[in-house]
């Protein structure tokens, strides 16, 4: 009588974002092996970009630190949305969510408009943002960084360049590359 079975090790690391899950059996080489480095975009792996906003809000121990992947990943799933765009809004509307408009709106989403958390929040604007909720398609599907912006505040004058100015500090955000060879 033969007896088969199969045997899972998953590895989490919060620090170094990866998620790494392999299937071994007897006699066999590995099954599976689910991608922890993420959709690469400007040359980047989702971890090493959701580690630029992560320093970016911790450089000022802001409430929007340790949100970087939900960013990253909310923005993935779109192909017009730059993952840096809700972070900046993040910092721009609220500093970081240390002065929230509602509970867990770090983003003027409506003012007053509440979530559950703020991974809520992140999905949700950024699916509104890229104009796949139908109560706000109008304003937002079709445009790009720009028309986004231009629409999400169209009172202030300067506010699209501000954010643009946050996404290129974000971007240029320095991150200690150690974190990144250790976990390869």
């Amino acid at each position: 009588m033969s007896t088969s079975f199969v045997i899972f090790l998953t590895t989490m690391s919060l620090m170094s974002y990866s998620i790494t899950t392999r299937a071994y059996a007897p006699d066999m080489d590995i099954i599976e092996v689910i991608d922890p480095y993420g959709k690469m975009v400007d040359g980047m792996t989702q971890r090493e970009r959701a580690a630029k906003i992560d320093a970016y809000f911790a450089q000022w121990n802001l409430p929007l630190a340790g949100y970087g992947m939900t960013f990253v990943q909310a923005a993935d799933q779109y192909e017009h949305i730059d993952w840096r765009l809700l972070a900046a809004i993040g910092m721009r509307e609220s500093t970081g969510c240390k002065f929230a408009f509602a509970q867990n709106n770090c983003f003027g989403w409506g003012r007053r408009v509440t979530f559950s958390s703020k991974e809520e929040a992140i999905y949700r604007i950024t699916a509104h943002l890229a104009g796949e909720i139908p109560s706000t398609a109008y304003y937002y599907a079709g445009k790009d960084t720009q028309g986004i912006l231009r629409r999400y505040n169209s009172v202030i004058p300067t506010y699209t360049k501000e954010i643009f100015t946050i996404m290129d500090r974000i971007e240029n955000m320095p991150v200690e590359q150690s974190r990144f060879l250790a976990a390869q």
